[in-house]
């Protein structure tokens, strides 16, 4: 499966992470055992025999076609539990999506290893990809594991027979199975690799206004997938997307503002598309607008908006069962390294104090030496606080900045 700057994955026609994930996406307004238990020289089996399909698999289709996310997710999480692997790689997409369920990132990482345990390369793919800020030693070892298995893995009953009903929904004008079918030929599930038939498809699907699609025939056309790399092209069908209220394309339309990609550069533009854009539900652009606040030219520095657009992030990625975000602390950091150095913010000692302090209180390690190094010049407690922090007292200077620094005048010789 190829991915994209958008996202982490396309997996089975909902968006993860994320950024088109597609991880659409971990995407930063960018578009994530034993090993694989499939025998290397699985032959690959004819797809041009019928194939007979099981009740349960077609009830679960033709509830996604008809857009009844609940219901599907229900009858995909049964067929999940009996070990059909399409199904716990669909019950993770639909964790990572909140399509038909609240998100919940651990029971998506949960799924999909299911998934990748039983030999699928797309499951393997994606794990590897979504692990890679989690463990990176995992991360590696099913990257390797979908590589090993990518070209000799078979297309299994399972993948075939979706694949089949999804064709035929597709071919009846289905906006949502012809979605789901350039998915799958984007991934090689069920079908061969094909990315200029997964083009084909979406498009299908984006002239009868399914925005999803929209969004990944735009992501298709930014990176050359299938069809001739174009900004301008790209934009367009993100900018459809987005006036069509899907989230993700909006968060994309920002980043092309932002940017300058495709059009003409406008910090304002992206304001205002991330904006809405987080305000739909892709968290994502809260770190877009927490970036352009505290960071960007053209616009005034906004701190405390910054920290705002933050806080949200971190607040969304509890809710979805993620790991801490980092992103609050180093924003904290940076504030306080740019007041402490007088970069692009006025020098000033004890606003670094506070900056720092914000990160400490998190449990933030580097913030916590940073104070170290800056009581270190000082007297008094503060030296003290900074020898026994050098002492490798565990947890001391977490405690100690906190308890006999708080009402500390800073020295006039920070």
């Amino acid at each position: 499966m190829k991915t994209t700057s958008r996202a982490i994955l396309i997996f089975i026609g909902v968006c993860t992470l994320c950024t088109s994930p597609q991880l659409c996406g971990a995407a930063q307004s960018q578009r994530g055992s034993s090993g694989p238990k499939t025998p290397p020289d699985a032959k690959r089996p004819s797809t041009s025999s019928t194939v007979t399909v099981p009740v349960p698999l077609q009830d679960a289709v033709d509830s996604y076609v008809r857009r009844d996310y609940a219901t599907a997710f229900k009858k995909w999480l049964a067929l999940a539990e009996r070990g059909n692997a399409f199904a716990q790689s669909w019950v993770a997409s639909s964790y990572f999506a909140g399509r038909g369920v609240e998100p919940n990132e651990a029971e998506a990482l949960k799924w999909l290893r299911a998934a990748a345990e039983q030999g699928d390369t797309s499951s393997m793919e994606t794990l590897g990809v979504q692990l890679l800020v989690r463990d990176r030693q995992e991360s590696d070892k099913w990257k390797k594991a979908s590589e090993t298995t990518k070209v000799s893995q078979k297309v299994t009953r399972e993948n075939e027979e979706a694949a089949s009903l999804f064709r035929a929904a597709a071919a009846q004008g289905n906006a949502v199975a012809q979605e789901v079918l350039g998915d799958l030929y984007s991934s090689g599930r069920g079908v061969p690799e094909d990315n200029a038939q997964a083009a084909l498809w979406y498009r299908k699907a984006a002239d009868s206004g399914n925005a999803s699609a929209q969004s990944s025939l735009g992501s298709f056309y930014e990176n050359g997938y299938g069809v001739p790399q174009s900004d301008s092209e790209a934009l367009y069908w993100y900018r459809k997307a987005a006036d069509a209220g899907f989230a993700d394309a909006q968060a994309f339309v920002g980043e092309y503002y932002e940017k300058g990609k495709g059009v003409q550069k406008s910090l304002a533009e992206a304001l205002k598309w991330y904006r809405r854009a987080a305000e739909g539900g892709y968290y994502l652009a809260y770190h877009n607008l927490g970036d352009i606040y505290a960071n960007a030219d053209g616009v005034p520095i906004d701190l405390a908006e910054a920290e705002r657009s933050y806080q949200m992030y971190e607040e969304a990625c509890q809710r979805r069962g993620a790991t801490t975000s980092l992103a609050l602390n180093i924003f904290y950091r940076g504030v306080a390294k740019r007041y402490k150095e007088g970069a692009s913010l006025p020098k000033n000692p004890s606003e670094a104090i506070r900056w720092y302090r914000k990160a400490a209180d998190k449990g933030d390690t580097l913030a916590q030496n940073a104070l170290g190094e800056i009581y270190q010049k000082g007297d008094g407690v503060q030296r003290e606080i900074w020898l026994k922090q050098k002492s490798g007292i565990a947890g001391l200077l977490s405690r100690e900045i906190h308890r006999l620094a708080s009402g500390l005048a800073v020295s006039t010789r920070l």
